[in-house]
């Protein structure tokens, strides 16, 4: 039964990634423009900013820009390096908890995310405005190629063949952190278990335990010690998961950054 739950999930992820319209019209019911930007509704803006969904949402793909809306900061636009990605957003976290709120996300009608003008106008009625929108094209943070499937992507307009995409180098940036190859059949919905990977050596279950948060953020702490030490983490529920994955994905933990994935 489990083995037949895992293939049917895998099957949708591969679905959302290979026909992304089918999926999107059978959500939706109904036609959805080729854009790589997704909007995210309900969002707890006491707790969101760009930096979290940049994290959270950069776990599917490679997220270019965010913006959180000015005049509604519930609000936010995602824009990822292509349509696939988008769609993939779309499918693992339409409607998952997130700081206590189901937030809903979906295709924008928008076909990329605008920075801020500088301008006196501007600056004086949106005096925040360059803290709500963030560019994340040339940040080592990418998990999966970052500038270059971005460019790759738009080479061609909304030419998202995946021919075209480079996603499918594995190299390690100088963060420590490493890009890996785009497979959207092997990155799950969000859950409860985090891995974490790029840990010291001899590190400890209660050193984790600590880093994550402790009692209230972690229920149990696996460790893996080879060939590289990395472990799994089990928190209560999948918003204490998520919101343990934003904070402390690329985080230093005894001079080495972790890396924090859905598993």
């Amino acid at each position: 039964m489990e083995d037949s739950k895992q293939q049917q999930q895998q099957s949708l992820h591969h679905m959302a990634f290979k026909n992304p319209m089918m999926m999107m019209n059978n959500n939706m019911g109904g036609a959805i423009i080729n854009t790589p930007v997704v909007m995210v509704n309900n969002l707890n803006e006491e707790k969101i900013n760009c930096d979290c969904l940049f994290i959270l949402c950069g776990v599917f793909g490679d997220v270019v820009r965010v913006k959180i809306s000015y005049n509604r900061r519930d609000t936010a636009f995602v824009q990822m390096a292509n349509y696939r990605q988008a769609c993939f957003v779309v499918h693992c976290l339409d409607r998952i908890q997130l700081f206590g709120k189901m937030i809903h996300v979906s295709l924008s009608r928008m076909t990329r995310v605008k920075l801020p003008k500088d301008s006196p106008t501007s600056n004086s009625k949106f005096p925040d405005a360059k803290s709500l929108t963030k560019d994340y094209t040339n940040t080592k943070m990418h998990r999966f190629g970052g500038k270059s499937s971005h460019l790759a992507a738009n080479k061609g307009g909304h030419n998202d063949d995946e021919t075209t995409i480079n996603l499918t180098s594995q190299t390690t940036s100088s963060n420590g952190l490493t890009s890996l190859k785009y497979n959207p059949v092997s990155i799950g919905k969000p859950s409860q278990i985090l891995h974490i990977s790029n840990l010291p050596e001899r590190c400890t279950k209660e050193e984790v335990f600590n880093l994550l948060g402790g009692e209230g953020f972690v229920i149990a702490v696996e460790i893996i010690p080879k060939p590289q030490c990395q472990a799994f983490v089990k928190c209560p529920s999948v918003d204490i998961a998520c919101q343990v994955l934003m904070l402390h994905h690329g985080t230093e933990f005894h001079s080495r950054e972790i890396a924090l994935h859905l598993h």
